[in-house]
Protein backbone atom coordinates (compact mmCIF):
# COMPACT_ATOMS: atom_id res chain seq x y z
CA UNK A 1 0.00 0.00 0.00
CA UNK A 2 1.69 3.50 -0.93
CA UNK A 3 1.82 6.49 1.48
CA UNK A 4 -0.98 8.43 0.03
CA UNK A 5 -3.41 5.63 0.21
CA UNK A 6 -2.07 5.25 4.02
CA UNK A 7 -2.51 8.12 5.11
CA UNK A 8 -6.33 8.55 3.70
CA UNK A 9 -7.33 5.34 4.90
CA UNK A 10 -5.74 6.57 8.26
CA UNK A 11 -7.71 10.18 8.45
CA UNK A 12 -10.91 8.32 7.82
CA UNK A 13 -10.08 5.85 10.10
CA UNK A 14 -10.31 8.25 13.11
CA UNK A 15 -12.95 10.29 11.66
CA UNK A 16 -14.88 6.80 11.76
CA UNK A 17 -14.08 5.80 15.62
CA UNK A 18 -14.45 9.13 16.66
CA UNK A 19 -17.58 10.67 19.02
CA UNK A 20 -19.86 13.73 18.46
CA UNK A 21 -22.26 14.88 20.28
CA UNK A 22 -25.02 17.10 19.32
CA UNK A 23 -25.81 20.77 20.83
CA UNK A 24 -28.87 22.84 21.42
CA UNK A 25 -29.87 26.32 22.27
CA UNK A 26 -32.52 27.55 24.78
CA UNK A 27 -34.70 30.26 24.24
CA UNK A 28 -31.84 32.50 26.36
CA UNK A 29 -28.86 31.22 24.07
CA UNK A 30 -27.71 28.96 26.50
CA UNK A 31 -25.55 26.16 24.48
CA UNK A 32 -26.31 22.60 25.61
CA UNK A 33 -24.49 19.49 24.50
CA UNK A 34 -26.40 16.06 24.82
CA UNK A 35 -23.49 13.59 25.78
CA UNK A 36 -25.83 10.40 25.56
CA UNK A 37 -26.27 10.98 22.04
CA UNK A 38 -23.80 10.56 19.46
CA UNK A 39 -24.42 11.84 15.55
CA UNK A 40 -22.77 10.60 12.76
CA UNK A 41 -21.31 12.29 10.06
CA UNK A 42 -23.04 13.05 6.79
CA UNK A 43 -20.25 13.25 4.37
CA UNK A 44 -16.14 12.46 4.98
CA UNK A 45 -14.10 13.96 2.32
CA UNK A 46 -10.43 13.78 2.65
CA UNK A 47 -8.09 14.75 0.06
CA UNK A 48 -4.34 15.24 -0.42
CA UNK A 49 -3.35 19.02 -1.13
CA UNK A 50 0.30 19.22 -1.33
CA UNK A 51 3.98 17.62 0.29
CA UNK A 52 7.36 19.10 0.73
CA UNK A 53 10.69 18.21 0.08
CA UNK A 54 13.90 17.76 1.93
CA UNK A 55 17.28 16.46 1.73
CA UNK A 56 17.55 12.61 2.11
CA UNK A 57 18.31 11.06 5.60
CA UNK A 58 20.29 8.18 4.02
CA UNK A 59 23.76 9.89 3.42
CA UNK A 60 25.03 7.38 0.20
CA UNK A 61 23.48 9.26 -2.23
CA UNK A 62 22.42 13.10 -2.92
CA UNK A 63 18.95 12.42 -3.18
CA UNK A 64 15.73 14.71 -2.16
CA UNK A 65 12.54 12.66 0.08
CA UNK A 66 9.21 14.09 0.71
CA UNK A 67 9.15 15.50 4.30
CA UNK A 68 5.79 16.07 4.90
CA UNK A 69 1.80 15.88 2.87
CA UNK A 70 -0.50 17.93 3.17
CA UNK A 71 -4.04 17.15 3.58
CA UNK A 72 -7.66 18.68 3.93
CA UNK A 73 -10.51 16.97 5.55
CA UNK A 74 -13.92 18.11 5.75
CA UNK A 75 -16.65 16.75 7.68
CA UNK A 76 -19.86 17.28 7.52
CA UNK A 77 -23.44 16.99 9.84
CA UNK A 78 -26.94 16.84 9.43
CA UNK A 79 -27.08 18.84 12.89
CA UNK A 80 -24.74 20.81 15.04
CA UNK A 81 -22.36 19.15 16.89
CA UNK A 82 -19.75 19.48 19.00
CA UNK A 83 -15.98 18.69 17.24
CA UNK A 84 -14.10 18.78 20.46
CA UNK A 85 -13.74 15.12 21.96
CA UNK A 86 -12.64 14.03 18.41
CA UNK A 87 -9.99 16.91 18.49
CA UNK A 88 -8.89 16.30 21.79
CA UNK A 89 -8.83 12.47 21.39
CA UNK A 90 -6.33 13.03 18.02
CA UNK A 91 -4.34 15.53 19.93
CA UNK A 92 -3.36 12.78 23.27
CA UNK A 93 -2.56 10.20 21.09
CA UNK A 94 -1.52 11.21 17.45
CA UNK A 95 -2.20 9.13 14.81
CA UNK A 96 0.79 7.08 13.42
CA UNK A 97 1.45 4.86 10.38
CA UNK A 98 3.70 2.18 11.49
CA UNK A 99 6.99 1.60 9.63
CA UNK A 100 7.28 -1.13 7.19
CA UNK A 101 10.15 -2.43 5.69
CA UNK A 102 10.17 -0.33 2.82
CA UNK A 103 8.15 2.24 4.29
CA UNK A 104 8.94 5.23 6.92
CA UNK A 105 6.97 5.94 10.29
CA UNK A 106 4.32 8.89 9.27
CA UNK A 107 2.70 11.06 12.19
CA UNK A 108 -0.48 12.89 11.55
CA UNK A 109 -1.09 16.44 12.71
CA UNK A 110 -3.83 18.54 13.22
CA UNK A 111 -2.94 21.82 11.95
CA UNK A 112 -5.84 23.85 11.84
CA UNK A 113 -9.83 23.89 11.74
CA UNK A 114 -12.69 25.92 10.49
CA UNK A 115 -16.16 25.88 11.12
CA UNK A 116 -19.66 26.58 10.51
CA UNK A 117 -22.70 26.04 12.37
CA UNK A 118 -26.14 26.21 11.07
CA UNK A 119 -28.25 29.23 11.89
CA UNK A 120 -30.44 28.94 15.28
CA UNK A 121 -33.39 28.42 13.62
CA UNK A 122 -34.57 25.33 11.96
CA UNK A 123 -32.16 25.17 9.45
CA UNK A 124 -31.50 22.03 7.81
CA UNK A 125 -27.68 22.05 7.79
CA UNK A 126 -25.51 21.46 10.36
CA UNK A 127 -22.08 21.70 11.41
CA UNK A 128 -19.49 21.74 9.17
CA UNK A 129 -16.22 21.20 9.92
CA UNK A 130 -12.88 21.65 7.52
CA UNK A 131 -9.24 20.70 8.57
CA UNK A 132 -6.00 20.59 7.81
CA UNK A 133 -4.04 18.06 8.52
CA UNK A 134 0.29 17.43 8.32
CA UNK A 135 1.30 14.43 7.54
CA UNK A 136 5.09 14.17 8.95
CA UNK A 137 7.68 11.90 7.83
CA UNK A 138 9.47 10.05 11.03
CA UNK A 139 13.24 9.24 10.76
CA UNK A 140 14.98 6.11 9.46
Amino acid sequence: MNYRQQIHNKIVEQVQAASFHPVSHTAGRVLSVDEATEVSPRAIEVQESGKSFGPSTRRDKMRQEIDSWDWDLVIEFNREVITESFEQAWMSQIPIIDKTDDTRVIFLYLESADYSHPERKNSPKGTYAAYRIRAEVGPQ
